[in-house]
Parts: structure tokens; sequence; C-alpha cells
């Protein structure tokens, strides 16, 4: 996700304390650890400069921090003199080969314009009324760090709305504007690192023996990422490897350690595909049980995300619109489990439990 962040206070306008504001972004976005996340910031851009900034860096998102009144933003030119930027004035500057997918205006009245923005952007976010600038950056602040948890922008608007309600005694609101054809609530436009999990049979059979086929990923894994280490918690695997400890085999003494390194743990090594990393194998799997990972990227950062079985499973589901009623009879007969003592098989027999043979 990138992000641009633009100012331009006209000389003698009240401070808007873009600095602290850039700050506090430049903070959060240091946080993110899943896909590439950037910020351009101009805080004092002449408006001569704007729509040539917007064209070259082609950003996800627009932030705009200005002095606002009825269908116009206060900005300034070269020499700090104010000039009106209007809805159909920043509407053309926008109007390039690939639009910001969201424009935020921090602005005071600034409603109308944003609704001026749609459709030439997918979804604009203005004021109904004056605001703080305490209130307008906390909520902005609160809006991005919930979009770099990989909440939706509906779900990230609904929090920043109901702090500036928190922070204003007055009916203070924001409103967020959408084109036609564009739902919020499933729109991320950053997908922070969790695990993901899907059935590999279309119509989620439960195969004999009881078990479903089952993939298990990563979402939000960085471009660089060299090695992904998949962690499964499984005590009824754990007891028994505990069981057979020195026991005999064909051709050597049963290892516990090796046997649940290979029963446990998957390790995949890959380039991610749109910032998703798929392990290699199928599992059958009965019942629900937990699940950790951890990446590792090129230049030696980590990133790590835990779930369950079912958890993952519900989250790709609704990420690629496959809630079903197949698939929700199967997750559900999976919860109704005991995940603590759920039995975990891979389908490579290297990990299955060999013969034992009498000596």
């Amino acid at each position: 996700m990138k992000l641009m962040y633009v100012a331009c206070n006209p000389t003698g306008a009240v401070d808007l304390m873009v600095e602290r504001e850039i700050t506090d972004l430049q903070r959060l976005f240091l946080k993110g650890k899943g896909e590439s996340v950037s910020l351009i910031s101009y805080p004092k851009l002449p408006i001569e400069e704007l729509p040539l900034e917007i064209g070259e860096h082609q950003p996800d998102v627009i932030h705009i921090s200005a002095h606002g009144a009825r269908n116009e933003l206060e900005m300034a030119n070269s020499d700090g003199s104010s000039v009106k930027l209007t809805g159909s004035k920043l509407q053309a500057f926008l109007d390039i080969e690939r639009p910001p997918r969201l424009v935020y205006l921090n602005a005071c009245n600034s409603q109308e314009i944003a609704e001026r923005l749609v459709p030439t952007v997918a979804m604009a976010i203005g004021s109904t009324a004056p605001i703080t600038n305490r209130a307008a950056q906390a909520a902005a602040l609160l809006f991005y760090g919930r979009l770099l948890d990989g909440l939706t922008v509906q779900n990230a608007f609904n929090a920043s709305q109901a702090l500036i309600g928190a922070v204003n005694t007055s009916a203070v609101r924001s409103k967020l504007h959408r084109a036609d054809g564009v739902d919020p609530s499933r729109e991320r436009l950053y997908h922070a690192p969790r695990i993901i999990a899907r059935f590999s049979d279309d119509n989620c059979t439960c195969h004999k023996g009881g078990h479903f086929n089952v993939e298990m990923g990563m979402i939000g894994c960085p471009a660089n990422t060299l090695q992904v280490v998949f962690i499964k918690v499984d005590q009824e695997s754990i007891d028994a490897a505990e069981a057979a400890e020195g026991e005999v085999y064909e051709d050597y003494v049963y290892d516990r350690e090796a046997w649940l390194a290979g029963a446990l743990c998957k390790v995949v090594r890959k380039t991610p595909v749109r910032n998703v990393v798929w392990a290699d194998e199928t599992d059958k799997v009965r019942d629900d049980y937990r699940v950790f990972a951890t990446g590792i990227t090129g230049d030696g950062q980590m990133f790590s995300a835990g779930s369950t079985l079912c958890a993952a499973l519900e989250l790709y589901s609704r990420l690629k619109e496959r809630e079903t009623k197949n698939v929700l009879s199967a997750i559900s007969h999976l919860r109704n489990k005991d995940g603590t003592l759920g039995l975990l098989v891979s389908s490579k027999s290297a990990t299955k439990k060999p013969k034992k043979t009498i000596k």
C-alpha cells in the first residue's frame, strides 16, 4: 500500500500541525511486517505540483490535510498565496491511468468534495462539519492503523468515525463515499501476515475415515520472502510419539523428535505469488487445531502469525467470497471436534508411522 500525504497551508493561515501527523504516520507505517508499505509525504506541496506528483507516484491512497470551506479546500501556490481547490479540479487531477483507490480529505466541511471524487476514485472520505485538529489527526491515525491490521476500509472507517464522535461533543461525522459496484466492507488495501486455509475439494468432501483434504497458506508475505514454516499443535500426535519413543522399526530406532518434526512442521521455500505462500502438501484433517507460521525475508526480517484451522478456513472463504453452504458445514463439523486431541495425518507417506517389526 502506497500512501501519498499532501498539505500546503497558505502563509498566515492557522497551523495544521502536519509535522506531527506525518511523524505519527511514519511510526505507524514502520510497523508494517507484511506486504510492502510506503509513505510519501509532501507537507508543503504547491498546488501547481500536485497533479504532477500524483501522476508520478500513482499512490493507492491520497491523504490531503487542509483547511476547508463548503465545496473548497484552501491550499497554497508556490509563493504561499491562498488557492481554492474545488472538487471538480481535484477530480481532474486524479483522472490518471491508475487512479488512487481511496482519497482521504482531512479537512473541515469536505464531505461534498469527497462525494464529487467518485467514480473517478473507488472511495473517498470527507467530513460533514468543522472538527478540531486533535480529532481529525487521531481519527486518521486510527483509520490507517486498522488498514495496516488487514481490516477492510469499512471497518477502519467505522472505528475512526466513532473516535471523532467521542472526541467532539457536537454532532460531527465523517462520511465514506463509494463508486457504483464498490463494497468498502470487502475492500482491503493491505494484508497483514495471516494464516489461511482452503479445502482441496471444491465440494468440501468428507472422505472415508472422517477427514477433509486441506491446504495451508499464509497471506501478507513480503515479496522477498525466502521461507515460511508452518507449525501445528496436535496433542494426539505428540502423545503417540511419547508412547512409541525408543521402539525398534524395520531399519531404525524410532526417533520422537524426528517424527514430530515431519508430522507437525512444514517448511515451504518459494516466492510469494501476490503476497501469498501455499504449502506444497495436502493435509488430511479430522478436527480443529492450532497452527502458527513464521516467515523469513531476504533482508533478515521475520514475520509471524497464529490461528486455528477453522479460523484460517473462514478467513480464506471470506477473502475469496466462497462462504457456500458446503464450506460452512465442513468448518462447523471440524470445529465441533476436540481440537486439543485432533489427529492430523499428513498425506505424505514420509510422515506416516511405519510398521513395527519384531526383532
